[in-house]
C-alpha cells in the first residue's frame, strides 16, 4: 500500500483542498483529508504539490518511425508522464505512413514495449498524406486507430474531404484537419504580420486557413 499524504486536489468551485490518497496496486482505494498511516505502508508527503487525474494530450509528435533524431515512442512517452500525461494521441505525419493495417499495428506493438503509458495513433485520411487517395478507414479502425489526420497538409480537394468524413461518420472515428489551402500559400512559411515584413519573411495569409476552415464546417454541416 502506498499512502500519498498532503496532497492538494482540486474541488467543487475550483478551490483546493489538502487530501489524503490511498493507493492499493494500480487503484486508489480512499481518498480523505485524513488517513492514519500503517507501518507498513509507503508513505509520501505531498505538501505543496498538486495531485490531478492523468492529463490527456490529444496531438503529440512522437517522429518514429523515420524522424528518430527528433522523438521516439520511448522518448517522448516518458517525456510526457513526467509532464503528468498518462495518455498521448500521436500525428501520422511519419515515414513510412501508417497508412495501412499493418502500419498501425506496428506503432502499437512498438508502444506497448517502449511506453509506460497509453498512446493512441491518428492514421492518415490520404495515403502517405499526399491527398491523392483516401486510406481504407475502416480497416484501419479495426486495426486500432484512434482517429485521421493528415497533420502538417490540407486536403486539398473538397470531394475527398466529404467521403472521408462520411467514412469517419461510419466507422466513429474523428477527423483532426490541418486546414490549409496550398493554393494560396504563394511560398510562404510564417504568419504573414508585421514580424514577417520587418524580417523579409515570406508570409502565409489567414485566409489560407480560413479558407478550408470554412469549408470543413460546411461540409461537416451537410
Amino acid at each position: 500500500m502506498i499512502l500519498l499524504k498532503n496532497g492538494q486536489i482540486i474541488q467543487a468551485g475550483n478551490h483546493l483542498q489538502a487530501m489524503d490518497l490511498l493507493i492499493e496496486g494500480s487503484q486508489i482505494v480512499k481518498i480523505s483529508p485524513h488517513i492514519e498511516a500503517q507501518v507498513e505502508w509507503q508513505v509520501l508527503d505531498l505538501s505543496g504539490k498538486l495531485v490531478t487525474a492523468g492529463f490527456i494530450d490529444v496531438h503529440v509528435h512522437l517522429r518514429e518511425p523515420g524522424f528518430t533524431d527528433k522523438e521516439t515512442i520511448k522518448t517522448g512517452s516518458r517525456a510526457a508522464i513526467r509532464g503528468g500525461y498518462t495518455t498521448i494521441f500521436a500525428m501520422p505525419n511519419v515515414n513510412p505512413s501508417p497508412d495501412t493495417p499493418d502500419g498501425i499495428q506496428a506503432l502499437l506493438s512498438r508502444a506497448a514495449k517502449d511506453s509506460p503509458i497509453d498512446i493512441g495513433f491518428f492514421a492518415p485520411i490520404t495515403m502517405g498524406e499526399k491527398g491523392i487517395e483516401l486510406t481504407d478507414i475502416r480497416a484501419l479502425k479495426e486495426a486500432g486507430a484512434i482517429a485521421l489526420s493528415d497533420d502538417g497538409k490540407g486536403v486539398q480537394s473538397n470531394d475527398m474531404m466529404l467521403q472521408a468524413m462520411k467514412l469517419a461518420q461510419a466507422t466513429d472515428l474523428v477527423i483532426s484537419a490541418h486546414c490549409e489551402d496550398e493554393s494560396v500559400l504563394n511560398g510562404g512559411y510564417i504568419h504573414e504580420g508585421a514580424y514577417s515584413q520587418q524580417h523579409g519573411h515570406k508570409g502565409i495569409m489567414r485566409a489560407a486557413e480560413d479558407i478550408q476552415a470554412g469549408r470543413d464546417i460546411l461540409l461537416a454541416g451537410e
